[in-house]
């Protein structure tokens, strides 16, 4: 029941946006590099701590030591 409601719901979702830009009058293939690139420049701000998030969460602890 799940699977076919998420199957419907996804392409619905994909079509109301771009029928929303498009009465808009909206550069859609604009709107989407932008997006896209703020989208780049979000990740290389946040990839230094989750890196070190990631490190920090494999690496051994002292209590590991016995």
């Amino acid at each position: 029941m799940l699977i076919r409601i998420s199957n419907l719901l996804i392409p619905m979702v994909v079509f109301y946006i771009v029928g929303y830009g498009m009465l808009k009058r909206v550069n859609l293939f604009d709107a989407f590099i932008k997006g896209a690139q703020d989208g780049i420049k979000v990740v290389v701000e946040i990839l230094p701590t989750l890196i070190g998030l990631c490190l920090l969460y494999t690496s051994p602890s002292p209590r590991d030591t016995r």
